[in-house]
C-alpha cells in the first residue's frame, strides 16, 4: 500500500507528467529533500534519469562540508549521478537569504541545463507554504508574494520548477523516512530564532497552535488556496487587458510622443529610438551625461536603454485595479526589472495616479522631474495626459 508521501506526491505530479525527461532534485540532506529523492526513485519508471543536486553554501563550516559528502553517498548508494557544487567563499555575514536563494537557483538552472533536464525539483511542503504566506503577509506583500509558492512555475525558457510535496506535512514526511528507515541530516542553524522563518516556526505558531487549535496551519493553507485561485483568474486577465490598452486609438500616438519625451535627469528631454508595438521603449540614441539609477552611477553612453511602460488612467481605460497592478508586475518582471523593494506604499502610489490623482501641474508632468515620483528599484512614475509610465532608470545594455 502506498504511503501518504507517495499518493500526494503523484496527484499533484502524475508520472505522465515527467516520463522520459531528465529531472533534477535539489537535495540538502535534510528530512524534506531526501524524502522527495526517494519518492522519485521509488515512482520512476527510469530511475537513471534523476540527477541530484546539491549546492554547499558553506554557512555552517565543516558541519556544510559533511552534508556535501553525505548526499554524494545517498546518490551513489541510490545508483544516481550526483553535482555538487562549493560556494567560493562563505556566505557573508549579514548577507539575505534571498540574495542565497538567487545564488542556489542559479546553481540549479546552470546544472539542469548541463544534463538536459526538463524538470528542476525542490522539497518545499505544505508547512514551506504556511509559513511563506505568514511570513510574506506580515512583510507587507501583496497577494503575488502571499501566494508565491505554486507547485508549477516557469525557472527559464525551457525548465520548470516543480514542488510536488506542496500539499504534503512535515509530519507526514518524517513518517515516511522512520517507515524506510531512511535518515537525513539535520541543521543545527533550523533551531536559532534569529532567522524569521525558523522564528514564525518555533515560537509564533506553537502559540498559534495553542489558542486556535493544532489545525490553524491546514485552515491557513485552505486560505492559500482560495488566494491562489483568485490570483490565477487574475493573472487570466492580464492578457485581455494589454490587448484592450493596445486597442485605444491613441495607444501608437502616445508610445511615440513618450518615446520622443522621456523624462530625464535635471528635466531636460531625451530622445530614444524606435518604440516597441508592447509599450517598452527603444534604446537610447542620447542621454544627458549622467542619470541616477539603482546602482553604481556612470555616464550614460550610445546603445544605453531607458524601459518605458505605458498604460491608461482608469478614466481611459476602467478595469480592476488588481488585473491593472498584475499586468504591470508580469511585464516588469518579463523586462527582469526588479521589485523586491516596491511595497504596499509604493503600489498605492501608483494606484492613485492611475485613479486619478495628479503627479504635479499639468505642465510640468510632462517636462520636469521635481513630479515624477521615485520609486525603488530605479523605477520612476509620470504621468502625460490621461496616461502614466514608468520608466526604469537603470542602464541596459542592448545585446551585441
Amino acid at each position: 500500500m502506498a504511503h501518504v508521501v507517495e499518493e500526494q506526491l503523484q496527484a499533484v505530479w502524475p508520472l505522465d507528467k515527467w516520463r522520459g525527461v531528465r529531472v533534477l532534485v535539489a537535495v540538502s540532506g535534510g528530512a524534506d529533500s531526501v524524502a522527495l529523492l526517494r519518492v522519485l526513485v521509488r515512482l520512476a519508471e527510469d530511475p537513471g534519469r534523476l540527477i541530484v543536486a546539491h549546492f554547499n553554501h558553506r554557512w555552517r563550516g565543516d558541519e556544510s562540508d559533511a552534508d556535501a559528502r553525505w548526499v554524494e553517498r545517498l546518490a551513489a548508494r541510490l545508483g544516481l549521478p550526483c553535482h555538487v557544487e562549493n560556494a567560493p567563499e562563505p556566505h557573508p555575514a549579514g548577507a539575505s537569504e534571498e540574495s542565497a536563494r538567487h545564488i542556489r537557483y542559479a546553481f540549479l538552472t546552470r546544472t539542469a541545463y548541463a544534463h538536459g533536464a526538463r524538470y528542476v525539483v525542490t522539497a518545499h511542503t505544505a508547512d514551506d507554504r504556511v509559513e511563506t504566506l505568514v511570513h510574506n503577509l506580515l512583510r507587507g506583500s501583496g497577494i503575488a508574494g502571499v501566494v508565491s509558492l505554486a507547485p508549477f512555475r516557469p525557472l527559464d525558457a525551457d525548465l520548470v520548477l516543480a514542488r510536488p510535496l506542496l500539499t504534503t506535512w512535515r509530519r507526514d514526511v518524517e513518517d515516511y523516512l522512520n517507515r524506510l528507515g531512511q535518515p537525513f541530516r539535520t541543521d543545527h542553524t533550523n533551531s536559532h530564532q534569529r532567522y524569521a522563518r525558523n522564528f514564525l516556526r518555533h515560537g509564533i505558531f506553537p502559540q498559534l497552535a495553542e489558542r486556535y487549535g493544532e489545525g490553524f496551519p491546514q485552515r491557513l493553507s485552505g486560505f492559500a488556496d482560495d488566494l491562489a485561485a483568485w490570483y490565477d483568474w487574475v493573472r487570466s486577465e492580464t492578457e485581455a487587458y494589454w490587448d484592450a490598452v493596445e486597442k485605444l486609438a491613441e495607444y501608437a500616438e502616445v508610445v511615440q510622443a513618450v518615446q520622443q519625451t522621456v523624462p530625464a535627469a535635471g528635466g531636460k528631454l531625451a530622445r530614444s529610438g524606435p518604440a516597441r508595438a508592447d509599450g517598452l521603449v527603444g534604446h537610447a540614441a542620447r542621454w544627458p551625461s549622467t542619470c541616477p539609477h539603482d546602482g553604481p552611477e556612470r555616464d550614460w553612453r550610445p546603445g544605453d536603454r531607458l524601459a518605458v511602460v505605458v498604460f491608461p488612467m482608469r478614466s481611459r481605460l476602467p478595469s480592476a485595479w488588481p488585473v491593472v497592478r498584475e499586468a504591470l508586475r508580469l511585464r516588469w518582471s518579463g523586462y527582469g526589472w526588479s521589485l523586491g523593494r516596491l511595497h504596499r506604499t509604493h503600489w498605492r502610489r501608483i494606484e492613485q495616479a492611475w485613479g486619478g490623482q495628479s503627479l504635479g501641474e499639468p505642465e510640468e508632468r510632462e517636462l520636469s522631474m521635481k513630479n515624477v515620483v521615485d520609486l525603488p528599484g530605479g523605477l520612476r512614475l509620470f504621468q502625460r495626459g490621461t496616461w502614466l509610465g514608468i520608466r526604469h532608470a537603470t542602464v541596459e545594455r542592448r545585446q551585441r
